[in-house]
């Protein structure tokens, strides 16, 4: 069975175009859309820690909650540029957090940031990697990272494409909704952007965990732990 086809009814549909990193992490103004950013509330909450600093690039954790990678991306819905700011474990490809929005700016990155460690329990403590765009230099980002005790990871400067399970993660969020879905509003966009993240986590199948979809392989470990 390959590894990238769909189970089940297939995912929400949608299309998008991805911005050159360079440009999107060099920009902080809101783009035409007067819309507030939207949180994709996925799970129940729980509790954090964790601390330190790295600037290498994780490889995938074998526990759920010990390493996370972030990044932003944009689309653009008519004459509106949207941005989405996921939180992705390393583990088994979740999506923990999302964040989407008219503008890449800091505020927006850590509140999603805030809202997957609010996913975690005290005893988790993941590393959290991305690259060096001005969010996460930025003393916010820095603020909520250490408050909850958790270690930063960051590229060496210049190679935004280090993170490539985000960037595999964008192609598929590109190639099985926005491009095909389409959406024409931003309010279709962030409704239909969360039923596919749902479709992502709960039942699209990935080869590297057994052919299971991310919920079923952490359901599946934690029952053997």
């Amino acid at each position: 069975m390959p590894a990238n086809r769909p189970r089940g009814s297939g995912p929400p549909r949608m299309a998008g175009v991805e911005e050159d990193c360079a440009q999107v992490h060099a920009r902080d103004q809101p783009a035409v859309s007067g819309a507030a950013p939207q949180a994709i509330q996925l799970f129940p909450w729980g509790s954090w820690r964790g601390s330190g600093e790295s600037v290498e690039p994780p490889v995938r954790g074998k526990v759920e909650h010990t390493k996370w990678v972030t990044d932003v991306t944009e689309f653009n819905v008519g004459s509106t540029s949207v941005y989405l700011s996921p939180v992705l474990d390393l583990h088994d490809s979740r999506i923990t957090s999302a964040m989407a929005g008219p503008s890449p700016n800091v505020k927006m990155v850590t509140d999603g940031l805030r809202f997957a460690i609010q996913t975690l329990r005290p005893d988790e403590a993941p590393l959290v990697h991305s690259n060096q765009g001005f969010q996460y230099r930025h003393a916010l980002w820095w603020g909520a990272l250490s408050g909850a005790g958790l270690t930063q990871s960051m590229s060496q400067k210049g190679t935004c494409l280090d993170n490539p399970v985000m960037e595999g993660f964008f192609s598929h969020l590109k190639e099985e909704w926005f491009r095909i879905q389409k959406p024409e509003t931003v309010e279709a966009f962030h409704s239909s952007l969360n039923d596919y993240l749902q479709w992502w986590n709960t039942t699209r199948i990935q080869e590297r965990l057994g052919y299971l979809s991310p919920d079923e392989h952490r359901a599946r470990t934690t029952a053997t732990d």
